[in-house]
């Protein structure tokens, strides 16, 4: 075309497109540990993706046992192992025993209890097992689990054959129904297979005063293959992002998130699935994570509906660490969740956790109790014209916030005088609302003045109404609280004997010019049905931490029930009538959830209680127990 009049000179033509030309992007098959890809394609020309890729979870390893063989005098015997048939990943050596034979009478072993871990010394060789009872009458448990069923995601036996010489006639065998130490005794004198119902442990017993001879002992299982979609537990995928040298992140920080990717697996409900979302992931906790295993929190980049739960950014990871049996906090909210007087309730889920394709264990998926839109609910706008005593607050009894440097009084937190003691103070952590939230927030200088007026009033409200607790007269608590949310708080609490929320991880909440309620309710890990903190799970509660329980609660708040003329009458006729009509429904909640996590249980405490199995199912029967006698004992209060 000319450039000063614009005339085409020689007219352009339209060249066709030459179209794209696909080059296939071949299919990976996934692995034990590594995800898969589906078949794709790609213009080789442009690079444009005709056909994305999609990714293929991992399969997961298929444990198979190797069994373990007592040696005879004429052949060696072999330890149990455990190893993947997939992969031929092996996950626990089988190692040989000598050429003897070995006896087990109540003469020739030697029981020694070292660092909580039992031995069973049969001559030279020594067993270690995670339960054996020893008795003065020559009673003798060796009970297997500790050898053969440690680490194991088998759903039941299928049979368990024996070969043995001797006094049969006083040798039993029992079974263990679906992680629950239900025996039923089983002469071996009378058979030498044995097919037991739906049980996934089994026990040798001797009661007799002679000897018997085991030359093998062979068990079958009937398994899980473990390919995710047979498994009921849901999973969940956590990868972190690569730092600037190839190295995955790590999540070490309780500040800083570490930039992830997230992947939840919903196995009973395939639409609830979320695959590879950005998020980040810090650790959490106080106590807890201190401990080995540690708990997560999860900040999703935009809003993820979770297990059909409301679209929420932040959720939480406990590790359960503390707990046997981790239905504590399962069964607390799960009671919780039938009472009528909280605003809000949380709903647990037990589910996997991978982190970088490496199993970390059992862990509990719940909401973080915050104030945000599907959970407490209380956000709002905030302007210069709101009266203080309008502002919706949540704040949660927290002593820890006098020693820790990282706070800041009259912003972080408040205090006031503990009147039963003028020497001591109450620490309020202030959950919300934060002094950013306030429209006249300076950035630069950190303050408010609207802050400061609604400070002024919160210590005030908190002073008064203190002081109305102390005065044990119910009008003047209840012009200050709401009794509803006060008495279900104070159940849960007495029901599971929580200790903590005497002064730690206790909130309470108000919406406008309401009064003061209680909730939501947190942490019933390691210091709830009846336990007091160790550092560790117990090894044998049953016998080391027999159940007890109060009849009221140690929060000073909650503990009006017992000063308030008529309220422990009143308080005793609520919790037992709640224990009558919802028996049913709480040992529901339990062996149902005992059942669905029996196998994860077991893999969980392969890695983190090197086997000790009878951790599991000691601290299980621990709760049934428990739960009998707490239901029993409240009712009778009626």
């Amino acid at each position: 075309h000319c450039s000063k009049c614009g005339e085409i000179l020689i007219p352009q033509e339209t060249i066709p497109s030459l179209g794209h030309t696909p080059s296939i992007d071949f299919s990976v098959a996934p692995t034990c540990t590594n995800n898969g890809l589906t078949e794709g394609s790609h213009c080789s020309k442009c690079g444009e993706i005709l056909i994305p890729q999609e990714t293929i979870p991992s399969l997961g390893h298929n444990y198979v046992i190797d069994d373990f063989i007592l040696p005879t005098s004429s052949s060696k015997g072999k330890t149990a192992g455990v190893h993947c048939d997939r992969c031929k990943m092996v996950f626990v050596e089988q190692n040989e025993l000598d050429e003897t034979l070995i006896n087990f009478d109540k003469n020739t072993y030697v029981l020694i209890d070292e660092n909580d871990s039992y031995q069973l010394k049969v001559g030279e060789y020594t067993f270690i097992s995670d339960n054996v009872e020893d008795f003065d009458d020559g009673f003798v448990t060796f009970n297997h689990c500790g050898i053969i069923a440690n680490t194991l995601p088998f759903e039941k036996i299928n049979n368990v054959k024996i070969e043995a010489t001797g006094d049969l006639e006083n040798c039993f065998i029992s079974f263990g129904n679906e992680a629950l130490p239900f025996f039923e005794l089983q002469s071996i004198n009378q058979k030498k297979v044995f097919y037991p119902n739906n049980c996934q442990f089994f026990a040798i017993t001797y009661q007799g005063n002679e000897k018997v001879d085991f030359n093998k002992i062979s068990i079958d299982y009937l398994y899980n293959t473990n390919n995710l979609s047979q498994k009921k537990i849901p999973r969940i995928n956590i990868e972190t992002h690569y730092d600037n040298d190839g190295n995955r992140l790590r999540i070490n920080s309780f500040e800083n998130y570490t930039k992830s990717n997230v992947s939840i697996y919903d196995f009973d409900n395939p639409l609830n699935n979320i695959i590879d979302c950005e998020a980040g992931v810090r650790l959490r906790g106080n106590t807890t994570a201190g401990a080995p295993k540690k708990p997560y929190r999860i900040k999703f980049d935009k809003k993820q509906s979770v297990f059909g739960l409301k679209k929420a950014k932040n959720w939480v990871l406990l590790a359960e660490y503390n707990d046997g049996s981790s239905l504590h906090n399962y069964l607390a909210h799960s009671i919780t969740s039938l009472l009528e007087n909280f605003r809000f309730s949380l709903h647990l889920k037990h589910v996997e956790l991978y982190i970088n394709n490496q199993f970390q264990g059992l862990y509990i998926f719940c909401e973080n109790p915050d104030e945000k839109s599907g959970r407490m609910d209380l956000e709002e706008d905030i302007s210069l014209d709101t009266d203080s005593n309008k502002i919706n607050f949540m704040i949660e009894l927290n002593y820890r916030m006098k020693d820790d440097p990282g706070v800041v009084e009259n912003i972080d937190y408040v205090k006031i005088n503990d009147f039963n003691d003028f020497n001591d103070f109450l620490f309020y952590e202030i959950k919300y609302p934060k002094i950013e939230d306030f429209p006249d927030y300076d950035e630069i200088l950190g303050i408010s003045e609207k802050w400061n007026c609604f400070i002024n009033y919160l210590k005030d409200l908190l002073n008064k109404s203190w002081q109305a607790i102390l005065s044990n007269d119910s009008n003047q608590i209840l012009e200050y609280f709401d009794k509803g949310s006060l008495f279900d708080y104070a159940l849960i609490d007495t029901f599971c004997t929580e200790l903590d929320h005497q002064n730690l991880s206790f909130k309470m909440y108000k919406i406008g010019n309401g009064k003061i309620s209680f909730g939501p309710c947190w942490d019933y890990d390691a210091v709830a049905f009846g336990f007091t903190f160790i550092g560790k799970p117990y090894f044998d509660p049953i016998n080391t931490h027999p159940a007890w329980i109060i009849d009221y609660p140690l929060n000073r708040y909650l503990e009006s029930i017992r000063f308030v003329e008529g309220w422990q009458e009143e308080f005793n006729e609520y919790i037992g009538k709640f224990c009558l009509e919802n028996k049913e429904k709480i040992f529901s909640f339990f062996y149902d959830e005992c059942k669905r996590i029996a196998s994860q249980l077991i893999d969980d405490n392969a890695l983190w209680q090197n086997g000790k199995i009878s951790i599991v199912y000691q601290n299980i029967l621990y709760i049934e127990n428990y739960l009998n006698y707490a239901i029993d004992y409240f009712i009778d209060k009626i």
